[in-house]
């Protein structure tokens, strides 16, 4: 059986998560299978600007099974940013609705995957050498999005105007869809949130 998930993020960029909340719902439903997207309102007549329009736009636009609602710690807390959320639904039916909050950016979490750098800049015989960031340190990097980009630019191997004509933002895209297995992130706290969130999902 095939299950419709849905995302609700701010920007486009947050489209890097589809491949981590699929990969995860596979960690707890491995009898199942999921597709998903990340909610467009770029074309919908008045398109809904707070959070409980949008979770109401996105079930009758999508008719998703499940919607997760994507929020950014940055420099508050994850309880914080749960709150926010929970608040901004009141009074609306949240059945399999569930909360994906990063700590800092999404960024951080793709962070676990040399290959999937230097495929996203295709270039996967490069001979450089970059090192990642340890798993349990990600959650503590200031700018992941700065951080990536950089590691990017250093597997590109690229100089000059080729530098700087590479497109970092559709590589970080690029990078998600490469990573195969992001067990890595399990023990992160953000995560680990995320996941114990994920045991409350009823599929029928």
């Amino acid at each position: 059986m095939v299950f419709k998930f849905l995302l609700i993020s701010d920007g486009s960029s947050d489209a890097t998560l589809i491949p981590i909340i699929k990969f995860a719902l596979k960690s707890r439903f491995n009898a199942y299978d999921f597709i998903g997207e990340r909610a467009d309102f770029y074309r919908v007549p008045n398109r809904p600007k707070t959070l409980h329009d949008k979770v109401v736009v996105g079930r009758d636009l999508y008719n998703p099974n499940i919607i997760f609602v994507h929020r950014d710690c940055e420099k508050d807390t994850i309880e914080n940013r749960y709150n926010e959320i929970d608040q901004a639904l009141l009074n609306l039916d949240t059945t399999n609705l569930f909360k994906i909050v990063p700590l800092r950016m999404t960024e951080a979490w793709l962070m676990i995957d040399p290959m999937a750098i230097r495929l996203a800049v295709n270039n996967p015989n490069g001979t450089i050498k970059f090192s990642l960031p340890a798993a349990k340190s990600l959650e503590g990097i200031v700018d992941p999005k700065q951080y990536l980009e950089s590691l990017l630019r250093m597997a590109s191997e690229l100089k000059g105007r080729r530098l700087d004509s590479l497109n970092t933002r559709r590589a970080i895209h690029l990078v998600a869809d490469h990573i195969k297995d992001y067990t890595p992130l399990f023990n992160l706290t953000s995560f680990q949130s995320f996941l114990t969130q994920l045991d409350q999902l009823v599929l029928q």
